[in-house]
């Protein structure tokens, strides 16, 4: 998976965050990117933003 299989610091979780905080400093506003990434609460989503 990515070439990341034998790292131990990779964690696939950190892919989220990653597309979040940078669709964040691209513009998008907080809801497109809740829904996008399939959160329930927005709260979840600002905390993913967070950069």
């Amino acid at each position: 998976m990515l070439g990341e299989v034998d790292n131990s610091n990779y964690v696939p979780h950190i892919l989220r965050h990653t597309c979040a905080s940078r669709f964040a400093q691209a513009g998008l506003s907080a809801l497109p990117i809740k829904e996008w990434l399939g959160h329930k609460v927005i709260t979840t989503t600002q905390r993913y933003m967070h950069h």
